[in-house]
């Protein structure tokens, strides 16, 4: 016969930091990108994850979880706990749920609250914002009372089914912070660093993030990739966190040409083509280091495009050029960075019918159905081409 074992424990609870202290008064070692600190016998680790921001070592006022940071407590040697509050420093607050780390549950916001709850003790937990920056004004820690184990293993839950999506309409669709895996090939259409442009069959893109990787223009990323999807900064789709990356094949990649007034935020995260623009100056090379001087202006006509020199290409002199570049957003309008400048083949290779009609085009090699009077103009007829000023 077997008795069944109960193990007891007086429920406490912890609140850090402690009554009359605040963060700061801890000591917070810098460790790498990451931030270290002991705090009334507890581990506090700020890691910098994928955030693209500097973490700040904690403040008399909040521990500051950038967006894609993460805050681990663990508790001291032998110590356990199953129930967390955390409060919100609603000052730069913009976290408006949260994500923990597996096993552990977590509640809706309510009134500068969230909870984290796991049905078993654990010894650490590790949670974030869900994509966006969290404020933490302080962390209640409670052990639950008692436990009392099953007189037999509780069998393993059910996994949870994998969310799978099948293009990128169906993965911008969910939810920031869901885990997913993809079920559609992706074609790589720019890479710079850790992020990685990428499309599905149907032209739709998506950002990748994700350190160390291989990749180059033109790979072709097979089903199978395993990841988070976040809008960054409600602004911009990513796939985050990737915990499967399936080994891609060498392929090819050409940008769509896309009409300058056709060019905008909606195609964030997208590499795409706008011919003839008109660049009145040499651009900024990649020798330049003040931010500000890395933007500059073209035109297609009455069309401006916000371009920007932000993967360090070289200058070019002031001309027209097709255009290659990544569509992001700032301040709510499209900013534009530049990939590859191309010299227009323009009109000299129009095939020439030598009975066509004549034909008007402008000094960008656009045709032009009516020119206007007193405009200069290419004429062509069959294979006689001339400069002219239409009166």
């Amino acid at each position: 016969m077997v008795a069944l074992l109960s193990v007891s424990y007086a429920a406490s609870a912890t609140t850090l930091p402690a009554e009359g202290k605040v963060w700061k008064d801890y000591t917070w070692n810098q460790e790498g990108v990451d931030f270290k600190g002991e705090v009334e016998g507890y581990t506090l680790v700020l890691a910098k994850g994928s955030s693209t921001s500097t973490l700040k070592s904690p403040d008399q006022y909040s521990i500051r979880v950038y967006a894609g940071a993460n805050l681990t407590v663990t508790a001291p040697a032998g110590e356990t706990f199953n129930k967390v509050t955390v409060t919100i420093n609603t000052t730069g607050n913009k976290a408006t749920e949260a994500t923990a780390s597996e096993g552990w549950t977590v509640s809706t916001f309510a009134d500068d609250q969230f909870t984290l709850t796991s049905a078993t003790a654990q010894s650490s937990v590790t949670f974030d914002g869900a994509g966006k920056q969290l404020r933490v004004a302080s962390i209640k820690i409670e052990n639950g009372g008692t436990v009392t184990p099953d007189p037999e293993p509780t069998p393993d839950p059910e996994p949870t089914p994998d969310v799978v999506t099948k293009s990128v309409k169906e993965t911008i669709a969910l939810a920031s912070g869901t885990q997913f895996t993809t079920d559609y090939a992706l074609t790589v259409g720019w890479k710079y660093g850790s992020n990685v442009f990428v499309c599905d069959e149907a032209g739709d893109f998506i950002q990748i993030y994700h350190k160390d990787n291989t990749l180059k223009v033109g790979d072709v990323i097979p089903a199978g990739l395993k990841g988070t999807y976040t809008l960054y900064k409600d602004v911009t789709p990513e796939i985050e966190k990737i915990t499967t990356l399936p080994e891609a094949t060498a392929g090819t990649f050409t940008a769509a040409v896309v009409p300058a007034k056709d060019i905008t935020v909606a195609l964030v995260n997208s590499v795409v083509t706008i011919d003839n623009v008109v660049i009145d100056a040499a651009t900024p090379g990649a020798d330049v280091e003040d931010n500000n001087a890395k933007n500059f202006v073209g035109k297609v006509g009455d069309v401006e495009l916000n371009l920007r020199n932000h993967y360090n290409l070289e200058s070019v002199p002031a001309g027209t050029y097709n255009v290659t570049v990544v569509v992001t957003v700032f301040n709510e309008k499209p900013s534009l960075y530049v990939t590859e400048f191309a010299t227009p083949t323009g009109i000299a290779d129009i095939t020439v019918d030598e009975n066509a009609a004549v034909e008007y085009f402008n000094l960008q090699g656009i045709r032009v159905a009516q020119p206007e009077q007193g405009g200069i103009y290419i004429r062509r007829q069959g294979n006689s081409v001339s400069k002219v000023l239409v009166k």
